[in-house]
């Protein structure tokens, strides 16, 4: 990080002008919906993300008709379409499949985070409520 700063400052530039605009797919890495200005977030999720040992990571944002993924990690299609199922099932049990979920609740919607096989100390339980007030209000849901 360091270095990475130092990069930075020699180019005069943002660290968001020379990260990668759309993250590569091969790697199971996705941020379809979250705006370009919003790469604080991405390293937000991302360290949620490497701090927890994951297996995989989602965001995803729900109103009463819709459900949108806002950003994922390793997260496969399929996963994707089964998670869909169970956050929109009235009887889901994320936790007998190894998902642990934090949500914060709007107006008029959801935000919630899904982690597989996550290891969430309390610290870091902390953090991820922060960091969802956080992406609650920088998203303007």
């Amino acid at each position: 990080m360091a270095n990475l700063q130092k990069v930075v400052a020699a180019l005069k530039v943002d660290i968001a002008e020379i990260w990668p605009p759309s993250w590569n797919a091969e790697a199971g890495i996705a941020l379809t919906g979250l705006k370009e200005v919003d790469r604080i977030n991405w390293f937000r999720m991302r360290e949620v993300y490497l701090r927890s040992n994951a297996e995989s990571l989602c965001l995803v944002l729900s109103h009463s008709d819709s459900l949108r993924f806002l950003g994922w990690i390793n997260l496969s299609d399929s996963e994707r379409y089964a998670l869909k199922n169970r956050l929109t099932s009235a009887s889901s049990r994320l936790q007998e499949d190894g998902w642990q979920v934090f949500r914060r609740a709007g107006k008029s919607s959801v935000l919630t985070l899904c982690l597989k096989n996550a290891v969430v100390p309390h610290y870091l339980a902390g953090l991820i409520d922060c960091y969802l007030v956080l992406w609650q209000v920088s998203r303007e849901f």
